[in-house]
């Protein structure tokens, strides 16, 4: 855990830092306080053992934060950019007002910000802000839960997020290679066709003078089949 930053001497100015979860590649961090210019090295000098130890998923618990600026939210964006080129993604789970402020600034449904969803310590909680889906326990039917009585005291077991993390990783690596496959099958149909025209072209005598029209038309249907091959290629 890093120590409160001193910048400052009211509390919210002071910011706090730790990890509460790491395993695999995931980790969950917890930050509290305020997240700006001033403060900003206190999360910053977690992340280099933490991205060392091979982690490409993070969850910012920052239900605490309540404030954050330019400089807070670039740095958690330099962070996503980071993991993003490993396959990996930063998801904040901010307290209202600093949601509101990160909202702003990061465009829906850009893989090149962060994510947003509610903070998960808030029981009863609605529905998530956007980008991701509220994480639940797999399994059992989906029931609500009263506002005042959170999911471990009503029985419920906690949720695992490094796995929710971590098989939604392998799902969507499986979902590209899915579609690269997809992708080389419809050009290889192209060829097919393609030769397949040039074939009745040549059948129908392509060098006779004048060309017949069939010929022509198979020809230049050949030409369109490989354009559209050419549309697939990777």
């Amino acid at each position: 855990m890093i120590e409160p930053s001193d910048h400052g001497s009211e509390p919210s100015t002071r910011l706090s830092a730790r990890v509460v979860r790491s395993g695999g590649q995931a980790a969950t961090l917890v930050v509290a306080g305020a997240l700006d210019c001033g403060t900003k090295h206190v999360l910053q000098a977690l992340l280099p053992d933490l991205i060392r130890t091979g982690v490409i998923h993070v969850l910012v618990e920052a239900a605490e934060l309540n404030f954050c600026d330019l400089s807070g939210a670039r740095l958690l964006e330099d962070l996503h950019a980071r993991l993003h080129a490993f396959g990996g993604a930063v998801t904040v789970a901010p307290s209202p007002p600093v949601a509101r402020m990160l909202e702003l600034i990061w465009p829906r449904h850009e893989r090149a910000f962060p994510n947003l969803i509610r903070p998960l310590s808030t029981a009863g909680s609605p529905p998530p802000i956007r980008h991701l889906p509220t994480l639940r326990a797999i399994g059992g039917r989906r029931r609500r839960t009263p506002a005042n009585t959170s999911p471990i005291a009503s029985g419920r077991p906690p949720v695992d997020i490094a796995g929710a993390i971590e098989r939604a990783t392998r799902l969507r690596h499986r979902a590209r290679l899915l579609a690269e496959s997809a992708r080389e099958q419809i050009r290889r149909s192209y060829q097919v066709l393609a030769a397949l025209h040039d074939t009745l072209a040549t059948t129908h005598h392509v060098q006779a003078s004048p060309p017949r029209p069939c010929a022509i038309a198979h020809t230049a249907a050949a030409a369109a089949m490989r354009a559209q091959a050419a549309r697939y290629l990777p």
